[in-house]
């Protein structure tokens, strides 16, 4: 079982977050197709997920319900990012996650201690 799981559908930042978070001592993956991240969350479910809100076909909004309807993923800690806007970053908001940072704006040391924060009441 993975710590964190990266779920973000550009694959050089979901990459890039994993080298990241592993660089800070956690055990961190990264899955581009929200609908096998949800498979594969299912078989083993991560204690966070760093979830992007903006994706095609099954954005972050719809991985969240999915999540929150399953009794394996409803307790996964989530914390989503975002490059959208004022409106994604409300409905973003909307859905209560831990905490929504903005994707390419927030410091690196932030994320970490997102991330680490989420462990912490995990």
């Amino acid at each position: 079982m993975h710590d964190v799981l990266v779920i973000d559908d550009h694959v050089d930042s979901g990459k890039a977050l994993v080298r990241l978070l592993c660089h800070a001592g956690f055990d961190a993956s990264h899955e581009s197709d929200p609908v096998r991240a949800l498979a594969r969350m299912t078989s083993q479910p991560p204690r966070v997920v760093l979830l992007d809100w903006m994706m095609p076909v099954m954005n972050g909004g719809d991985v969240l319900r999915v999540m929150r309807q399953n009794e394996r993923l409803n307790l996964v800690k989530v914390i989503i990012f975002t490059a959208g806007e004022a409106a994604a970053l409300r409905d973003a908001q909307a859905a209560s996650p831990l905490q929504v940072l903005r994707k390419g704006f927030s410091d690196p040391a932030k994320i970490v201690q997102a991330v680490t924060a989420a462990l912490g009441t995990a």
